[in-house]
């Protein structure tokens, strides 16, 4: 089998990638908000999205585009950071809406097990550390609930 043209993700690779299940993608495709030829297309018996098929995939998952984050010159990443709780629970619940120090907003990534975007109050500043693909990731335990 020839190997995927550059640029393009496998679909059961995005999926993992965003932390999303593939039931989310069937349901797109079948609905229309991804359409084969322009936005995704068979390659044998793989599913295969281009990048316009996964800014619009981003779009649908409130993701916004993937930003690049520049490591130090040792390959480190960049040391942590306060962010704060935008909103609570998305389509998936390990991923978390933070608003970013510049005002922007951002996505974290929930790594540790047992620790659901539920638990979090809309508000509460947590620390979360920059990753390559553009998204933060939050290692730490489930929050105290806090009443604000």
């Amino acid at each position: 089998m020839n190997e995927i043209p550059e640029g393009m993700k496998l679909e059961v690779e995005l999926a993992r990638a965003l932390g999303v299940d593939r039931r989310h993608f069937q349901r797109w495709r079948e609905n229309g908000e991804l359409i084969e030829g322009q936005t995704w297309f068979y390659h044998g018996r793989e599913i295969v999205i281009n990048h316009a098929g996964e800014t619009k995939i981003r779009q649908l998952l409130e993701l916004g585009a993937a930003d690049e984050f520049e490591e130090d010159t040792l390959g480190v990443k960049i040391a942590t950071i306060q962010v704060k709780v935008a909103r609570k629970q998305g389509l998936n619940p390990r991923r978390l809406r933070v608003i970013l120090p510049d005002q922007s907003r951002g996505t974290v990534k929930l790594i540790t097990e047992r620790v659901f975007t539920q638990q979090f109050v809309p508000g509460v500043m947590i620390e979360v550390t920059p990753t390559e693909d553009g998204l933060y990731e939050y290692h730490s335990k489930a929050p105290k609930r806090v009443r604000l």
